[in-house]
């Protein structure tokens, strides 16, 4: 959701100067998991540090129901401001922080135009379906008489149950939670929920 004050004239001019001298925010974290590198909020908030020169400033706060709200103020008291929210990958305090940091890093970025540089989320989707699509053709393959995946997806009373008690039990939740909300359509969530079940089942 998108509000403003009702005039924005005196912060666009503002923003657009402070934005002439931003620059990109550097890769200065690892991923572990997939050894790839990302900006982080420490980061992201150095870079941002410049429009302060310029009469703009950056609130953000945590709301209801998982949500971050994020308001651009300019000295002159005009305003924009908007909010977002992503599924929790655990629904508990350490699901909801990594949540509230991903979340203040995209919207920081998105609200002064810092580069976006990124790529954990899409390295964390990419290499999960390549997964669940190799799964698939291997059960396709096989086709062993007793389903298991299937049985168990009946006792959780369906996919998208049994999915999230899997995740409950894995500890790279947030990677498979996000390659779940980028699967289009039944097919390819049943994909990525077999492939974890699998990957447990495997240990």
């Amino acid at each position: 959701m998108f509000e403003q004050s009702e005039k924005i004239d005196a912060l666009a001019k503002a923003l657009a100067s402070a934005q002439a001298e931003i620059g990109n925010a550097k890769k200065d974290a690892k991923n572990p998991h997939f050894k790839n590198t990302y900006a982080s909020l420490t980061e992201v908030l150095d870079v941002a540090k410049v429009i302060n020169k310029y009469g703009l400033s950056v609130t953000q706060w945590p709301l209801e129901s998982g949500r971050l709200c994020t308001t651009l103020m300019h000295e002159s008291g005009q305003w924009v401001r908007a909010t977002m929210s992503v599924p929790l990958a655990k629904n508990d305090p350490q699901g909801a922080g990594s949540a509230l940091t991903y979340m203040r890093r995209y919207a920081l970025k998105s609200i002064l135009g810092i580069g976006d540089e990124d790529d954990d989320a899409e390295a964390a989707k990419g290499s999960v379906k390549q997964e669940a699509a190799k799964a698939s053709v291997k059960q396709e393959e096989t086709k062993p008489s007793i389903d298991l995946f299937k049985v168990e997806a009946k006792k959780a009373n369906g996919v998208s149950k049994l999915f999230a008690q899997l995740l409950e039990k894995t500890a790279d939740a947030d990677a498979w939670a996000m390659a779940w909300e980028d699967a289009k359509g039944e097919e390819e969530k049943t994909a990525v929920a077999r492939q974890l079940f699998n990957n447990l089942n495997s240990k």
